[in-house]
């Protein structure tokens, strides 16, 4: 992929592969990767992100978000 030619780790996994909730696979998965960081693009359902922050808190790793390359206006600009 462009983010491996540009020198990023990348894991992808296919949702419907494993059983459980995707936070548990995904807290599985970073604490065996010794992971450091997690870093998503904006996650506009708010019930799923509130539930992705948990890992981040769970595991003490800061969570970077970048802005959504899907939408013209930053969340921000409907608050």
């Amino acid at each position: 992929t462009a983010l491996e030619k540009a020198g990023y780790q990348v894991h992808y996994e296919k949702l419907d592969d494993l059983p459980g909730p995707f936070e548990e696979r995904l807290l599985t998965f970073l604490k065996g990767s010794q992971s450091t960081t997690l870093a998503t693009f904006a996650i506009e359902d708010k019930f799923f992100e509130e539930r992705i922050g948990r890992v981040a808190k769970k595991l003490g790793v800061p969570w970077t978000v970048w802005e959504s390359p899907m939408f013209l206006n930053p969340r921000s600009a409907f608050e």
